[in-house]
């Protein structure tokens, strides 16, 4: 199980986003005193079936995530709090510890790079390697040696090609006068499981293509070019529809 704590955000990765604006920003975004103090997902299966999901986050000092508390409903995945420590030599480490109580659930570590980035990824089964372009993730490489390869176009991602998962082959498409922010689909995913931003291209992800699911993707954003909403509409390759809907609040430091 690669993370506890994102399981839910794992159908992230299998999403088409649509938007819808009070106001459209695209010289200014999120202004950088705003940060996420917490997600609620609403996840709607093909079952009908309806499971929240809470995310709470604290900072410390220097504005990094030091900790989130995970809450729900499901209960197929345990309440808990996850930790980061921030260690000498670029390390990171992410305890994870059951709600209300002092029981360990796991542990990980990050390695960053010189640039702040997540470079490796240590997990109870996993060992992970992260490459970039810049500032944007452009290969991911697990710990059997397959890859996931980003191409580019433009300052946003065009297809991805992957081993790992059944979808070798991947595209994508942009709202092309909406930058990107906080809020955006792939930065959610990537924050709940690293605590910053891997995917750092250039603009609000709309939909995603492949031959097992079409991922459909809308954003929500308010007079201060807040993504307060992102809805996903995934589709299966037989017809069955997940809806996840993040309601995003902001803090302001």
């Amino acid at each position: 199980m690669k993370n506890l704590v994102s399981s839910a955000a794992a159908a992230l990765a299998a999403a088409v986003l649509m938007v819808s604006c009070a106001k459209n920003h695209t010289a200014n975004p999120t202004p950088s005193n705003y940060r996420m103090h917490s997600v609620e997902l609403v996840q709607q299966t093909n079952a009908g079936r309806v499971y929240n999901k809470l995310y709470t986050f604290a900072y410390d000092s220097v504005n990094r995530l030091s900790s989130m508390v995970y809450s729900s409903n499901d209960t197929s995945i345990p309440n808990m709090v996850v930790y980061y420590n921030y260690a000498a030599g670029s390390k990171v480490y992410k305890t994870y510890y059951q709600l209300n109580d002092t029981f360990l659930l796991r542990t990980d570590s990050l390695l960053l790079n010189a640039n702040g980035q997540v470079a490796r990824e240590w997990t109870p089964t996993q060992q992970n390697t992260f490459q970039y372009y810049g500032p944007t993730l452009s290969q991911f490489t697990n710990s059997a040696g397959a890859s996931t390869v980003y191409t580019f176009h433009e300052g946003d991602y065009y297809k991805s090609s992957s081993a790992i998962s059944f979808d070798s082959s991947e595209t994508f498409v942009y709202y092309k006068t909406l930058n990107n922010r906080p809020g955006e689909y792939f930065q959610l995913h990537s924050f709940l499981n690293y605590g910053q931003d891997v995917y750092q291209y250039a603009h609000l992800l709309r939909e995603i293509t492949s031959s097992g699911y079409t991922t459909e993707i809308t954003y929500n954003i308010d007079a201060y070019s807040k993504i307060t909403q992102t809805n996903a509409v995934v589709t299966d390759s037989v017809g069955n529809v997940y809806n996840y809907t993040y309601n995003i609040a902001y803090e302001t430091h």
